[in-house]
C-alpha cells in the first residue's frame, strides 16, 4: 500500500481515501531500482494508474491501514485472481 502526494492530484482528490493506492507492478516500485514507473490501483475507485516514482510519497504499513482500507485491499486482490484465472479457463 502506498500514498500519492498530494500535489500530484487535482484539489477535489487530496483526500486520504483517494491518495492510498496498491502498488502492482513498475520498476520504479523497486527500491535500488532506475526505472520511474510505478502501477497502481487506487483503493477508493479500483482505477489502475501510472505513476512516476518521485510521485509516490510512501509507503503504508499493515497495523496503521484502517479496516475498510483492508477489507478493500481483500477485494481488490480476489477480483485481480479472478482476471487472471479466466484466460486458463478458455483453453
Amino acid at each position: 500500500m502506498a500514498v500519492i502526494r498530494q500535489e500530484c492530484l487535482r484539489p477535489e482528490y487530496r483526500t486520504a481515501d483517494k491518495q492510498l493506492v496498491l502498488v502492482t507492478g513498475g520498476f520504479g516500485a523497486q527500491g535500488k531500482a532506475r526505472g520511474r514507473a510505478v502501477y497502481t490501483v487506487n483503493l477508493y475507485s479500483g482505477k489502475e494508474s501510472r505513476w512516476n516514482r518521485c510521485d509516490i510519497l510512501g509507503i503504508v504499513k499493515a497495523e496503521c491501514m484502517p479496516d475498510w482500507v483492508k477489507q478493500r485491499f481483500r477485494q481488490i486482490e480476489v477480483e485481480r485472481q479472478a482476471k487472471h484465472r479466466k484466460p486458463e479457463q478458455m483453453r
